[in-house]
């Protein structure tokens, strides 16, 4: 038998039991050992969550595709301040994530670590460039807005055009 519970998203606790016969002239009876779990690890990262900031705290928006294509993630508030590649600090607590952009890997990140200002958003993907020419290209776009997540799924023609993709509200 094997049981799960969970702390949090991110933490996941399996219990594995084993159910036998007794063995040969042993009693028949049940010995349960009594096992008291206190959590404490995982209070412990969920204070350090609250203490740095994380993204159940904050914001985050993730486009991925799988193509040769050269997309590119903006986010514009409604003041008309953008967070993006070419403005990667562009909107208070905002950043777009340079170290972890490749523009080899298909994907482009910006969070909000916490705090985000409140207001309404817009998410747009711009297509710059795919090698070779080429189709539309397919992408995914998750929202994770202080732990309320939302997957956007879409696709962009190679002809260099951009595309709201949603908006979100914080």
């Amino acid at each position: 038998y094997e049981g799960i519970v969970e702390k949090s998203n991110d933490l996941q606790f399996v219990a594995k039991f084993a159910i036998a016969e007794p063995r040969e002239g042993e009693e028949d009876g049940v010995v349960l050992q009594a096992v008291e779990e206190d959590f404490t690890e995982a209070r412990d990262i969920d204070a350090m969550r609250r203490r740095v900031g994380t993204v159940q705290d904050g914001v985050s928006v993730a486009l991925t595709w799988d193509s040769s294509s050269d997309l590119g993630l903006s986010i514009m508030n409604s003041d008309g301040e953008e967070v993006s590649f070419f403005a990667p600090d562009g909107i208070e607590g905002g950043s777009f994530d340079i170290d972890g952009y490749d523009p080899m890997e298909g994907k482009q990140e910006i969070v909000w670590a916490s705090n985000p200002p409140g207001g309404t958003y817009s998410i747009k993907v711009q297509h710059y460039e795919t090698e070779g020419g080429g189709d539309d290209s397919e992408f995914t776009v998750n929202i994770n807005n202080q732990g309320d997540v939302q997957e956007i799924a879409g696709s962009i023609s190679s002809d260099g055009s951009q595309v709201e993709v949603g908006t979100f509200e914080i």
